[in-house]
């Protein structure tokens, strides 16, 4: 085969394992072109989440000991695709409708819905790999991620939720931009420095220190990260995936729950490990416990409410659905509404789990009275307080 066919078709499986296979699949246009009649290529993928326009091209150049052909071929081409999407979907200053993917579907994309833009180029190729964060665009100033494979892989699977993907691309960037800037170190290091400081790396030396050159050493950044890591890492993330599978399985069937599957994969690494440490907690707390009817454990995170349901084997599996959705009803009631959105996880003695997800965003419980009458008769909320406990992340 071709050299050059089999790069490019390398090339289309890893954008289409990005558009299918990974946090990215929710928010992502494959291939994008315009809806006309010669329908140029836009970019290779368009990632467009809550006012933010990813906009992404993938080279695959193997380095020839030509530093000069190695740079002309994957940064400046890459660079130079990326800007002109960026012109063609916000300087036209108005709506541009492209298609997309294998169906040639249509969507309208209003540059007034997108005001962040991020620039990324991933290139494929083996061999010299491309030293600095990016490049600054000589023309607008603006600023194009560079990554290599190995360490893009690395990046969305430590920073493995769009809102945290999005903010170290943030902070990756506003280093880039602080130059004359040396680094030693690899991604993976500052990757590592990054989840290591977490809220305060922003306020770090960093960015507060006035020198004009810049030296940082991230050497071993990495290896200190992976000592920090929960001997108990393994267990949270496979407690912390029930989210993305239950949007998976139930959620993005229904455009009506559109809502609350974005709040839900929106939740960040911190927010997915809290709900991930209270899920392991209460089933520790059930488990030691003699029950032989139901328990309860309520919790926020953001605009979020989740309910833990602990069910015994002596009810009727029949009713738990309706018995879950009741204490999605309470709780949202006995917060006076404050939290619309709550989603139940249950699970009995056998440690199956299911999910239910109940929106009042629209319509608030409509007969207050029955819903009270009814608690009272199960015995339910009546002695409920809140109480602070501490999770060890």
């Amino acid at each position: 085969m071709d050299e050059n066919i089999e790069k490019g078709k390398s090339g289309e499986l890893f954008v289409s394992a990005l558009a299918t296979k990974t946090f990215f699949s929710y928010w992502c246009f494959e291939n994008p072109y315009e809806a006309t009649l010669k329908g140029k290529e836009i970019c290779d993928l368009l990632v467009l989440f809550r006012g933010t326009c990813i906009i992404w091209q993938i080279k695959n150049y193997t380095f020839k000991e030509s530093h000069d052909r190695y740079f002309n071929k994957t940064v400046k081409k890459g660079c130079d695709q990326i800007s002109g999407a960026e012109r063609k979907l916000y300087e036209s200053n108005k709506p541009v409708t492209f298609k997309y993917g294998v169906e040639g579907n249509l969507f309208t994309f209003d540059p007034l819905e997108y005001p962040t833009c991020i620039r990324v180029v991933v290139h494929l190729g083996e061999g010299y790999q491309y030293q600095t964060l990016g490049k600054i665009l000589a023309a607008s100033g603006k600023f194009v991620h560079v990554l290599g494979r190995l360490d893009f892989e690395m990046v969305i699977k430590e920073l493995y939720t769009i809102t945290d993907f999005l903010d170290y691309l943030n902070a990756r960037e506003q280093l880039a931009m602080r130059e004359p800037l040396i680094i030693g170190g690899t991604e993976k290091d500052i990757v590592g420095l990054y989840l290591v400081m977490k809220e305060r790396f922003y306020d770090s030396d960093i960015f507060n220190n006035k020198k004009r050159k810049l030296i940082l050493d991230f050497e071993g950044c990495w290896d200190q990260y992976n000592s920090l890591k929960s001997a108990n890492e393994n267990v949270l993330l496979e407690v912390e995936d029930l989210i993305g599978r239950f949007v998976q399985s139930d959620l993005v069937k229904s455009m009506e729950s559109k809502s609350l599957a974005e709040d839900l994969l929106t939740l960040n690494r911190r927010d997915r490990r809290v709900f991930a440490a209270s899920f392991l907690s209460f089933i520790r707390l059930c488990s030691d416990s003699v029950l032989k009817n139901i328990a309860k454990r309520f919790m926020e995170i953001g605009n979020l409410g989740f309910v833990f349901f602990y069910y015994s084997e002596f009810l009727n599996r029949d009713q738990i659905p309706a018995y879950m959705h009741l204490a999605a009803e309470g709780y949202s009631y006995f917060t006076s509404y404050r939290v619309k959105k709550i989603v139940v996880v249950g699970i009995n003695d056998r440690d199956q789990i299911s999910f239910i997800a109940a929106d009042f965003t629209k319509n608030e419980i409509q007969n207050e009275e029955e819903l009270k009458l009814l608690l009272d008769s199960l015995g339910w909320f009546q002695h409920d307080q809140i109480s602070e406990f501490e999770i060890k992340l």
